[in-house]
């Protein structure tokens, strides 16, 4: 039986373990006594996790803070937000198949082969002539963030449990030009660069090639043979849930694409966005029914997992406090552009506010948790923090943008320790060690789930409320200000385009009409940021009360060692179940 982390009750741990050992001349076998991070292959290892996370970010995240300026340049079209909503779909699903099925066959080929792909979709994308071949460069690349976005359960495997979080901590400031300075390099790329926004993918395909590299030289898990000794890999693939798979991946395809249509490409009520919502909800509804009834024998999701309630705690945590730090991702750049700027460098700049918080919250995170212990108050002080920071952006308008930043950085500052928090202990209070890839590949995708949810609510409240703001604010006060009112339309239509030319061309607008119309659009939107950073309490108070529910893992489930031992192949590989006699099937 294997020890409950948080159980009160001392019991005798039997906990799985894969380890590595080498043959010598004479025939015996010893297992390596090497500290972790002197051995080449993990050192080689975590550079590949590194530099696939950096990645990533170079890959999505910075192209999506220009992708009005990549329209411009290769469109226009209508389909550009398709580059968003691609790379969130397919690496929602993929996420959770890796996990899955390299917890079944061994990692090793599938990081690697999840590299290669991010590689040609970045190669693709850098060439793209036309939307649609963007668009379809990002699913390649959002299929191989299935494994970079991976790397916590990796690093769990190969790293000590009390070493974890300072491990996840810093691989992410590793990523700082990237992940918290993104908005910024990618602006610099466009101003100062002949190639302009595709440096983002030049980058992403030097990235991607190194990390691809050490995936291939340096990472050596166990091998399939090692993990499944009396069953061949055909006999393996007739037992993998087909039918789960299927159901799950369809029914969270359908079920986000209608969630992303909804008030963008359809009216909510209109027949796509229904039938794509509740197709994929009775998907996800049959493929639960069908993992507890169908008595397989190796079900696609492991629900016992779920049945840890520490577990379940943990997942709510990182869920409702990613939905938490959307309402900042997603409107801040916009609030930046009403309030403050519209220089594309400075944009990118102080969008980098709360990028730069999250990122250096990891950081932080992972250097000081250990070392402070009490991890509950952990969790309680940042849930809070998080909640009270990110609110206080309603306070956001034209004339505190020191304020604005501050709360910017320190709402992100909290998600990031938030987030790290839950990232380390959710690898750690899982029974079974050996189901570390289908369960953090679900929270995986759970997490990219409900930030989709999250940025269509906070969009769809920004835009309806700006939306009432300029039939009740804006438009009585350029009346007021000697806008003629059969000239309403189309001051109002030139207005909110941004063009100069266009503004210009309207009879009867003056300097003071200007003036009087630019606060007035900032108070309509003051009010849509306002609504939008209050719902977030909402969310950030679920995240509280998950944090109270949670309990602190004892002492001495952090002494344990590494689950598994990274060494070439031309070494023997023995499964070992602590306390208990090797394993056969």
């Amino acid at each position: 039986m294997v020890e409950d982390p948080m159980s009160s009750t001392p019991e005798k741990s039997v906990e799985p373990a894969i380890e590595l050992r080498e043959t010598v001349n004479d025939g015996q076998q010893t297992v390596s006594s090497k500290p972790f991070w002197q051995n080449p292959l993990f050192i080689g290892s975590y550079l590949a996790m590194s530099l696939g996370v950096t990645g990533y970010y170079t890959g999505f995240a910075m192209p999506s803070n220009t992708l009005s300026i990549i329209n411009a340049d290769i469109g226009p079209s209508a389909d550009i937000t398709w580059v968003s909503t691609c790379f969130t779909l397919t690496a929602a699903i993929s996420s959770t198949i890796v996990g899955r099925l390299s917890d079944i066959f061994g990692r090793r080929y599938f990081f690697v082969a999840g590299s290669m792909l991010a590689l040609i979709g970045s190669i693709v994308a850098s060439t793209s002539k036309t939307v649609n071949q963007l668009i379809g460069a990002t699913a390649l690349i959002g299929l191989g963030s299935g494994t970079q976005s991976s790397y916590v359960y990796v690093i769990a495997e190969i790293v000590p449990y009390k070493h974890r979080a300072l491990m996840i901590g810093l691989i992410n400031i590793l990523t700082v030009p990237a992940s918290a300075f993104g908005p910024l390099v990618a602006r610099a790329f466009i101003l100062h660069t002949s190639a302009t926004w595709r440096w983002n993918y030049y980058f992403a395909i030097i990235l991607n090639g190194c990390s691809t590299i050490l995936w291939f030289t340096c990472y050596f898990p166990p091998r399939f043979e090692t993990l499944h000794r009396n069953r061949s890999r055909w006999q393996q693939l007739l037992k993998v849930d087909f039918i789960g798979m299927l159901l799950f991946s369809g029914g969270m395809l359908l079920f986000l694409l209608g969630i992303s249509w909804g008030g963008n490409q359809y009216a909510w009520n209109s027949a796509h966005v229904i039938a794509t919502i509740v197709v994929g909800a009775v998907m996800l509804i049959a493929f639960i029914l069908f993992e507890i009834y169908s008595g397989i024998d190796e079900p696609f999701i492991p629900l016992s997992s779920f049945k840890n309630i520490q577990f379940d705690v943990i997942v709510l945590l990182s869920v409702v406090g990613g939905m938490v730090y959307y309402s900042s991702a997603v409107i801040y750049p916009t609030l930046i552009q009403i309030f403050y700027t519209t220089d594309i460098f400075r944009v990118g700049v102080l969008t980098c506010a709360p990028t730069a918080g999250t990122c250096f919250g990891l950081f932080a995170g992972g250097l000081v948790c250990e070392k402070i212990g009490h991890l509950k108050i952990q969790y309680i002080f940042s849930a809070c923090a998080l909640t009270a920071f990110t609110a206080g952006l309603a306070a956001a308008n034209a004339s505190n943008q020191d304020l604005a930043t501050a709360f910017g950085v320190l709402g992100g500052f909290f998600v990031g320790y938030l987030e790290l928090l839950t990232e380390s202990t959710s690898t750690i209070v899982l029974s079974d060690q050996m189901l570390l890839g289908s369960s953090i590949g679900v929270l995986n995708t759970l997490r990219t789930a409900s930030g989709t949810i999250a940025t269509t609510i906070y969009v769809s409240i920004l835009t309806n409320t700006v939306s009432a703001k300029m039939t009740s604010v804006f438009v009585p006060a350029v009346v007021r200000a000697g806008l003629p009112t059969n000239m309403v339309e189309r001051f109002v239509a030139a207005f909110t385009s941004g063009s100069e030319t266009a503004i210009a061309s309207v009879p009867g607008v003056t300097p003071e009409l200007l003036r009087t119309a630019t606060t007035a659009y900032q108070a309509c939107y003051s009010a849509g940021f306002r609504k939008v950073f209050l719902t977030s309490i909402a969310f950030g108070g679920c995240a509280i009360v998950a944090s109270l529910l949670y309990r602190d893992i004892k002492p001495e489930v952090m002494e344990r060692g590494v689950v598994v031992h990274l060494q070439r192949p031309n070494r023997e590989e023995t499964v070992v179940v602590q306390g208990a006699p090797d394993k056969e099937e």
